[in-house]
């Protein structure tokens, strides 16, 4: 699971480079366990993907609701 997020947030920033921010299901439902503190391994995966400076970061997340431009 780990390296399946470290892959997958590696490879956005060039697939798809408008993207700047993920956001991520966490949940455990139909025998999928998405949590992101699944194991320290997947937390550390997730952390560290999402610390590229591909992503917005957590810029937006004091934002008020509503349209949030881009950065």
């Amino acid at each position: 699971k780990a390296e399946w997020i470290a892959d997958a947030l590696a490879q956005i920033p060039t697939a798809f480079p408008r993207i700047r921010a993920a956001v991520w299901f966490n949940w455990d439902a139909d025998g999928m366990d998405w949590r992101i503190e699944s194991s320290p391994s997947a937390a550390g995966a997730f952390a560290d993907g999402l610390a590229s400076e591909a992503y917005a970061g957590a810029s937006f997340g004091s934002a008020p609701p509503g349209l949030i431009g881009p950065p």
